[in-house]
Order: structure tokens, then C-alpha cells, then sequence
């Protein structure tokens, strides 16, 4: 999400956090301010989560070939990454 006036279900997640004091959450937006952290990079994952996770990326062909690069230098198996396009780059597929 761009900023924290999209952030639709701040109340399931808060009351989530009261019921389970172990779960961590951060909120990323792509304009930092407030909680917000600005936009969640590989940085941001510890190196064992991203070893056994199933990653999930989508958006434009540029930025998704981007995490990529930086997720198989990261370690993970290009197997556990999955891809959804959209924008203008999917016409591309279409045509």
C-alpha cells in the first residue's frame, strides 16, 4: 500500500497483536511516515525465513526481475519463487 490512510483492517490486525502477543507485525508502505517503514525489502527477512519460504512477487516485469535477482543472490531456490504480472507489461503477453 502507498500510505497508512490504505490500510484497511488496522483493527483485525491490532486486535490479532492483543490476542497473540508473539506475533510480530510491521507495517511497510511505500511512503514512510508514522508506524510506516517504507517499503519491505530482502533486507528485511531474516536469512532462515527466506531459505524456507515460498515467496510470492508481482507487479511490472522491471520490478519483479529486480526481486528476483535479488532473492536467488539471497539464496533462495528460484522453484520457491512464483510471479504475477500486471500493468502495461502484461499487454505484452496478451499481444
Amino acid at each position: 500500500m502507498r500510505s497508512q490512510e490504505e490500510y484497511l483492517h488496522r483493527a483485525d490486525i491490532e486486535q490479532a497483536i492483543q490476542a497473540m502477543p508473539q506475533l510480530k507485525f510491521k507495517l511497510y508502505t511505500s511512503q514512510v511516515s508514522g508506524d510506516a517503514q517504507g517499503r519491505l525489502t530482502i533486507d528485511d527477512i531474516p536469512p532462515a525465513v527466506l531459505k524456507n519460504a515460498e515467496i510470492y512477487i508481482c507487479g511490472p516485469t522491471s520490478f519483479m526481475q529486480a526481486q528476483k535477482q535479488r532473492l536467488v543472490g539471497s539464496g533462495v531456490d528460484t522453484s520457491s519463487i512464483h510471479k504475477e504480472v500486471f500493468g502495461p507489461d502484461l499487454l505484452e503477453e496478451l499481444v
